[in-house]
């Protein structure tokens, strides 16, 4: 199946740092890419995740384009365990 993890708020305590938390404990979790047709920035280096995983998530600034008070987006897919 697929989760999708969002918040409105740009609190890196609950939006990179659960990233990091979801895929430390829960291996059959797998952050998946969103579309880069999607505005957006990317997620904040420094908070555990890798530049590839970083790239794959949105974090949605209220100073920046998108008319937003703040908002987060991430994709996940779970796989089978066997």
């Amino acid at each position: 199946g697929t989760l999708t993890y969002s918040t409105c708020t740009i609190n890196a305590c609950e939006n990179e740092d659960m990233v990091k938390f979801i895929l430390s404990e829960f291996p059959s979790m797998n952050l998946e890419p969103i579309s880069a047709d999607l505005p957006g920035l990317p997620g904040l280096a420094g908070r555990g995740l890798s530049d590839e995983e970083c790239r794959m998530i949105r974090r949605f600034d209220p100073c920046a384009e998108g008319d937003t008070m703040g908002f987060f987006l991430a994709k996940f897919t779970k796989s089978q365990i066997d």
